[in-house]
């Protein structure tokens, strides 16, 4: 009797409020950012657009046949493109929270146990870009440094920001979303090595 090859587990679609999500720490930002904007702080939460990092280099060459001759491409270096996975709105109470930075301002970042969302003015709009990254412990270090020299290009082509959001180390810095604190499955309450701040614990402290 032949063996079939195994076929590949698709993975589930993940989606959340109308987001989709390719991955359960993305879902985990999103119960983040949805908090935020419950209390007002940010709005207009989607998903973000693919910027081109570097054209391809092509050539063309003459492809000659018995009869005629035609004129080809060939690609010699691949373009590259770029898509963060959120980006987001502040509102005007939203500017006051010191989560949020202006890439503008003159005041130093808070970094000692703390995160901090970077914001630009963009067409008028006051934007945060947001790119998830698993916990260390789950992902590959080589996602994170791609990740590290891809926001560079990013930034020198585009002039665009991109904060990295990693949920396992967001969360003990700021507040741990509501919708985290149960396992969806079964709704049991979930096991967190962190000290849990609510969102107004955490605004109150700062």
């Amino acid at each position: 009797m032949a063996i079939g090859k195994r076929k590949k587990k698709i993975p589930e679609k993940i989606e959340y409020r109308g987001l989709d999500c390719d991955s359960f720490s993305e879902k985990c930002c999103l119960f983040w950012l949805f908090e935020l904007q419950s209390l007002g702080y940010i709005k207009n939460i989607k998903r973000s657009d693919t910027y081109i990092l570097f054209n391809p280099v092509t050539r063309t060459y003459i492809e000659r046949l018995k009869t005629k001759a035609n004129t080809k491409q060939e690609t010699l270096l691949e373009g590259c493109v770029y898509t963060p996975d959120f980006y987001f709105e502040l509102t005007p109470k939203g500017e006051k929270l010191a989560l949020f930075s202006n890439i503008n301002s003159h005041d130093k970042l808070r970094r000692r146990n703390s995160y901090n969302i970077i914001y630009q003015e963009i067409g008028g709009k006051k934007i945060a870009h947001i790119e998830v990254k698993g916990t260390v412990y789950r992902t590959s270090n080589d996602t994170t440094e791609k990740f590290s020299v891809t926001k560079k290009w990013l930034w020198e082509k585009h002039r665009v920001f991109v904060n990295l959001f990693q949920p396992d180390k967001v969360f003990p810095l700021t507040f741990t979303p509501m919708e985290y604190l149960t396992t969806e499955k079964k709704g049991s309450k979930r096991k967190i090595k962190w000290q849990v701040s609510s969102l107004n614990e955490y605004a109150n402290r700062l």
